[in-house]
Parts: C-alpha cells; structure tokens; sequence
C-alpha cells in the first residue's frame, strides 16, 4: 500500500480514542487531548531515521563492549548522520535532536 504518510501520528492518536470509546474505556477530555498531543513527530520518514539512528547507537555499544572500537565509531557516525536527517525532515522533532546531542558528546570532531 502507498500514500502520503503526512498525518500518520496524528491518525494513530485519533484512533485510539476512538477504539477506546468501543471498549468502553472512558476517556476523560483531559486524557483525549493527552493522547492526541503525545505526538513525537508528524513525518514517518523523520522518525524512521531517528530509529535507524537508535539501532546504530545500539550497535556501536555492543561493538564497543567487544573491543571493537573502529567499528563503534562507524557506527555512531551513521547514528548522527540518521539523527541529522530525522531533524531535517522535522526540525521541531525533538526526540531525535536529544539523541544527535547524546552522540555529538560521545563522537569526537575531527578537522
């Protein structure tokens, strides 16, 4: 299936709502607009990105933890390089700019 993904959050958060009220799990206006409001980012494609940049920061831990130092800063790399990308498609996602600054600290600046 494809289509515009724009609004896809969005959807999910209306829908639990609405399945909520089927359930008969009552939802106080309060807890609708909580739910409706914990949206991370509006672009799937954002966070798409910041998760391959979780997986990569992932990896580059158990890379470390072996003794494979080269191949954990390959990997924290690519993690700042798909942290950067998440904020470009969505500059307000906040997620993923905390996650670019946790890196940014662990990955030397080279000149």
């Amino acid at each position: 299936m494809a289509g515009k993904t724009d609004g896809f959050f969005e959807l999910q958060k209306e829908l639990v709502v609405k399945v909520s009220s089927y359930l008969d799990a009552m939802l106080s206006a309060e807890e609708a607009r909580l739910i409706a409001k914990n949206v991370e980012t509006r672009s799937v494609d954002a966070s798409l990105n910041n998760y391959r940049g979780e997986l990569a920061v992932m990896k580059a831990e158990e890379l470390k933890a072996k003794g494979a130092a080269d191949e954990a800063k390959k990997e924290l790399e690519a993690a700042k390089t798909s942290f950067q990308k998440a904020i470009a498609l969505d500059p307000e996602y906040e997620k993923a700019r905390k996650n670019l600054a946790r890196i940014s600290l662990a990955v030397p600046v080279t000149l």
